[in-house]
């Protein structure tokens, strides 16, 4: 059986009407959700030893763009699952980090949140499923 709590999701975006939407539709899911306004602030939570299963950054944001963040969070925590949000086409730098596997995968914005369920808890069921965890 799979434990939604378990799961611990950081998300990404200096938009914060977009944070708030993520949070809400993440939380009702069950999982423990933590966000930030930028990329800075997302390494410095990361830095303080805070283990996220599953990191969504937007892609267009001041001073460090998602790309860059979601690379600097695989020296950090490698097997995080990890989740680009962009408003623009994938281009060579979007595609090239998805065969580098520093994305794990790319949704489009405007976010619908069915996709983003869906992504999240395929990843959940394909990674959390069976897992035994010690309560004290």
């Amino acid at each position: 059986m799979q434990n939604k709590a378990l799961v611990k999701i950081l998300a990404v975006d200096d938009e914060t009407a977009i944070l708030s939407s993520l949070r809400k539709v993440l939380v009702d899911t069950g999982c423990i959700v933590v966000t930030v306004e930028s990329g800075a602030e997302g390494l410095a939570v990361l830095q303080h030893g805070r283990m996220f299963d599953v990191i969504i950054s937007d892609y267009r944001m001041p001073g460090m763009n998602g790309i860059e963040f979601l690379a600097a969070t695989c020296e950090l925590q490698p097997d995080s699952f990890r989740i680009l949000l962009t408003g623009v086409a994938p281009g060579k730098d979007i595609i090239a980090s998805l065969k580098s596997g520093v994305i794990s995968t790319h949704i489009p914005k405007p976010c619908d949140s069915d996709v983003l369920l869906a992504v999240v808890n395929n990843w959940i069921a394909d990674n959390i499923r069976g897992k035994s965890y010690v309560y004290e």
